[in-house]
């Protein structure tokens, strides 16, 4: 076997593997001879059939099956032996095996492409001086929240008519718009979208009539719909830029579903709906409890946009060189898109998306204090169970109120087997602590233990310590500059990531 290594541009690495007959030809004679003992061919006792029959009928294909299992296997040691850290996955560029052709006293090439992980100077200098949007609401904007969730929370029906609004009810209509041209025809390339409309929104309101069905095409400006471009941009996902263009066009409006809304009465049930509390007995301290939930709420939607900042300053300034025909691969297999038109409609994304994967893992590289172990990620699980299930972090006696629960909670959960229960009892009396006496810790340790057991929410959850920790980490070295705007933009502005 011979190997030809070349370096070639943006990170990527040219392998040519080249297999004389001494390399495959003992393989390929056991698995004919295999064959042999095992084919059923009328004419012939049962492992009686001539190798030189099963050469003549399976030769090829036996052949063409140890081929790509060897330099399968050659490509995998190649890696390993030489600790390469690889981008993406290899493209077989090219390869000798022509079919009928395939003769086991010839020598056969493969030649491939790896993407090599980039490494780069990681500059955080221009995490000095970030934007961080704050803010600010009044009563209005906690209350037409409020307002917003009697709709969500109320008795939905779907019509086929749409008829009048009232206090109490109002209508959700599902559009399909097409931008349409200068003879009112759909545009070719135009922008087309789906999105639901509240028919009792300030500007919506009249904008379609009384009696509309489904299937109806209106003609309708978006200067009819949206107040402004900073709305139609949040709303249809586009920038600024494409939704001030497009607030003065035509576009065709097709109903597709009406839903009736009856808004739900603003009383203790609803309360205890909005905020999940049951054991409240007065509206005011609900509302109390939902402003208390808002306000995380808006916390955890700024730290969500700062993260998105934060993300577009590292891309800027850290030029990272990786193959485009790697990551156009890559994301071709793993989206699993049938052509590349489809594909190069969400490309600049996808980009992005593997830029900033190739960051966060320079900075896991070069900062072993943030690898994540096992240990963490069952730390998290079970920390999120005691959360859930109110457990504190001491606790210096145990009720008989507190078993009883215990008891309710387990007889519940009838997925959880006994046998699943794996305790180190030695262990448990040496680190013994007062939170280890909570009557609902065997449960969570041992539902803890189920769901590690689970290797897709084990990735979800490591997925998410990952991201925490490369946030964490990002803006311990970051500083901001912060800026105060209305309500409204800010979820403008929130919407666009």
């Amino acid at each position: 076997m011979n190997i030809v290594s070349e370096q070639t541009p943006h990170n990527s690495l040219s392998l040519k593997f080249t297999f004389g007959s001494e390399d495959y030809l003992a393989l390929y004679k056991k698995e004919v001879n295999s064959y042999a003992q095992k084919a059923q061919i009328p004419g012939f006792r049962a492992g009686k059939v001539p190798t030189q029959l099963i050469q003549a009928k399976y030769g090829t294909s036996i052949l063409f099956d140890i081929l790509n299992k060897l330099v399968g296997t050659e490509l995998d040691s190649y890696i390993k032996t030489n600790k390469l850290d690889i981008f993406g996955r290899p493209i077989l560029k090219s390869h000798t095996l022509q079919g009928e052709s395939l003769k086991p006293d010839k020598e056969y090439s493969f030649e491939f492409t790896l993407g090599l992980q980039p490494d780069f100077n990681l500059n955080l200098e221009s995490l000095n001086n970030i934007t961080k949007l704050v803010p600010e609401y009044t009563e209005k904007d906690i209350n037409e929240q409020i307002d917003y969730f009697t709709k969500r929370l109320g008795k939905q029906d779907e019509v086929l008519i749409l008829d009048a609004d009232t206090e109490s009810i109002t209508h959700e209509i599902l559009v399909n718009i097409t931008q349409l041209d200068s003879t009112k025809q759909p545009l070719e390339n135009g922008f087309v979208y789906k999105f639901f409309i509240l028919t009792d929104g300030i500007k919506t309101k009249n904008v379609f009539p009384v009696n509309s069905k489904i299937g109806d095409k209106l003609e309708i400006n978006l200067t009819q719909v949206f107040e402004n471009p900073k709305d139609a941009a949040s709303v249809l996902s586009i920038s600024l830029e494409k939704a001030t263009e497009l607030m003065s066009v035509l576009f065709e409006f097709e109903i597709e579903k009406i839903t009736q809304i009856t808004k739900a009465e603003k009383n203790l049930d609803f309360f205890k709906q909005l905020t999940g509390k049951q054991d409240l007995t007065e509206e005011d301290d609900y509302m109390a409890l939902y402003k208390e939930k808002f306000e995380l709420e808006i916390q955890n939607l700024s730290n969500e946009l700062l993260n998105k900042n934060i993300k577009k300053e590292l891309l800027a300034s850290n030029d990272v060189d990786f193959s485009l025909e790697i990551a156009e691969s890559f994301v071709m297999n793993e989206n699993k898109f049938e052509t590349k038109e489809e594909m190069y409609a969400k490309y600049p994304q996808f980009l992005f998306d593997i830029k900033y994967s190739l960051i966060k893992s320079k900075i896991f590289r070069d900062n072993s204090e943030l690898v994540i172990t096992y240990n963490d990620i069952q730390e998290s699980i079970k920390e999120e169970f005691k959360k859930y299930f109110n457990v504190p972090e001491k606790s210096k006696s145990t009720s008989t109120a507190e078993t009883v629960e215990f008891e309710e909670v387990v007889n519940k959960e009838e997925h959880v087997h006994d046998e699943n229960c794996n305790h180190d009892h030695d262990h448990e009396e040496e680190n013994h602590s007062i939170e280890d006496e909570h009557p609902l810790m065997n449960y969570i340790n041992n539902l803890t233990s189920q769901f590690m057991q689970d290797d897709s929410y084990v990735n979800k959850r490591y997925l998410e310590l990952e991201e925490k920790r490369f946030f964490d980490f990002v803006t311990s070295k970051s500083t901001f500059i912060e800026k105060k705007v209305e309500f409204k933009d800010f979820l403008i502005e929130h919407n666009q990531i």
